[in-house]
């Protein structure tokens, strides 16, 4: 007799579970539900896009492209910048040839020897620090004073002047 109950629950069981399903799949797949289902289906990609798209937005500080600068000595900035270069590779001799007297001439080879160590002392001033903003300021035609911004802390200035096509540097000065 427990037997006989048991088969019947399990039958009983297992037509309720056929009579769900069917149920189910009836309503489910009726019309109005597929509609439904499908605009939810694309409510729900639409979501997952914007979800996506919203990596392409960066909060914060827009990337600053780093300005290329001219290292020639056809500019005034370029000579400045040409003559940081020099002291930061260690090559004071070079450096000193980027140097003229404030009366349009260049260093006689002595002058430059005897200004060895004040380029030094301005070497170890500014070596090793990055540029973090310029300012060039026009004087006259021939004569541009440039100003280096340095690791957003110091300040050099060049006075610099055009001899025979060519800038050179008359006077710097680290603050």
């Amino acid at each position: 007799m427990k037997r006989g109950i048991k088969n019947k629950c399990y039958r009983t069981l297992e037509f309720q579970a056929r009579r769900t399903y069917f149920h189910f799949a009836q309503t489910f797949w009726s019309f109005q539900n597929r509609i439904a289902f499908f605009l939810k289906l694309q409510l729900f990609i639409l979501i997952c896009f914007l979800a996506s798209a919203c990596e392409l937005i960066v909060i914060g500080e827009k990337q600053r492209n780093e300005p290329v600068f001219d290292y020639s000595k056809n500019t005034p900035f370029g000579i400045a910048l040409r003559f940081k270069m020099q002291l930061d590779s260690n090559d004071e001799q070079y450096a000193s040839l980027l140097l003229a007297s404030p009366y349009g001439k260049k260093y006689s080879a002595y002058e430059r020897y005897e200004m060895q160590s004040e380029i030094s002392r301005f070497k170890r001033q500014i070596m090793n620090k990055s540029i973090t903003d310029f300012r060039e300021d026009t004087l006259s035609d021939s004569r541009y004073n440039v100003k280096l911004e340095l690791d957003y802390i110091h300040n050099v200035f060049f006075a610099t002047q055009k001899i025979k096509e060519s800038w050179y540097i008359i006077d710097f000065q680290y603050q």
